[in-house]
């Protein structure tokens, strides 16, 4: 839950933790690998979608609405809706992590739900 401070430390704690116990800990490579991909692509998805997706599908669909003599901030986000989205995605990936340490604990495999596989297996 080291995203919550600062979004890089998401992926920076699991890698470091990984690193150090991979050859100690019987399982960790099962564990660690789904996780770091899936705080990379939040990562990217955190930094993405209020500033490029966002703005992008807004414009597609003003234009294929014909709605192209509209000013151009009439669908642009601002400060407010930037935060809430944020929030939601916070709020997912503390909800992600927290079931999928159900799942590893009860012997089941880990799902995150969007990744990327940034890190593969050997």
């Amino acid at each position: 839950m080291s995203f919550i401070l600062f979004p890089l430390l998401g992926i920076l704690v699991p890698s470091v933790l990984w690193v150090l116990y991979k050859d100690k800990v019987k399982g960790i490579d099962e564990v660690a690998r789904p996780l770091i991909n899936f705080q990379i692509s939040w990562t990217i998805l955190l930094i993405l979608l209020p500033f490029l997706i966002f703005p992008l599908l807004f414009g597609l669909l003003a234009i294929s609405l014909g709605m192209t003599g509209m000013p151009s901030d009439l669908f642009s986000i601002g400060y407010i809706e930037e935060r809430v989205i944020w929030f939601f995605l916070y709020v997912y990936n503390a909800a992600i992590i927290v079931v999928n340490t159900f799942k590893i604990h009860e012997g089941k495999g880990p799902r995150y739900f969007p990744s990327v596989k940034f890190v593969r297996s050997t």
